[in-house]
């Protein structure tokens, strides 16, 4: 079915929720000012919901398992994901971007017709904007893994996977260093 997605994985769940609810996991509120609650309104479409790493390894189990997931809206962070070296951190924990991968290319790969994934290291910029080296670096290196992962499931007779980049910073490291 054109349109519709199938998989959702990220942060920036406040933005799903209006702002009279909390987040249950930060106590923030919500900063729809809409009123829609997107959340609510995507598991009454069919969506498993998920918000924990607890929950992405149960439906790895089910993938496992052989069981139909559905469409699945997993939305592991109030605001923007942790970086990379962070998430063990976390409340609830965030997945990596290779956990991420694996799962959305898990459910994805199912459709006979093939599929479209996008994979975002987004975390990788905001290293640069704080000037910390480290945490770019660790957060490029998580990116790779996740390419890694999709060059692994899928096949190369029929996958195309781009990797580029939007822009760059000055400590882009480029030829062969």
């Amino acid at each position: 079915d054109y349109g519709e997605i199938d998989v959702v994985f990220g942060g920036g769940r406040k933005y799903f929720m209006p702002k009279q609810v909390k987040d249950i996991e930060s106590g923030s509120d919500g900063a729809r000012r809409d009123s829609r609650n997107l959340i609510e309104e995507a598991k009454g479409n069919g969506y498993r919901y998920i918000s924990r790493t607890s929950e992405l390894d149960a439906l790895n189990a089910d993938i496992k398992a052989g069981r139909d997931v559905g469409k699945v809206l997993g939305l592991f962070s109030p605001g923007m994901m942790a970086f990379e070296l962070d998430r063990g951190s976390d409340v609830w924990g965030e997945p990596s971007l290779e956990e991420m991968t694996r799962a959305a290319i898990a459910i994805l790969r199912k459709n006979p017709e093939g599929f479209f994934l996008m994979v975002e290291g987004g975390r990788i910029d905001h290293g640069h904007h704080y000037g910390n080296a480290y945490r770019a670096l660790t957060d490029s290196t998580a990116f790779a893994d996740a390419v890694a992962v999709a060059m692994e499931m899928t096949s190369e007779t029929n996958t195309l996977i781009l990797v580029t980049a939007d822009h760059s910073h000055t400590m882009t490291l480029s030829g062969y260093p």
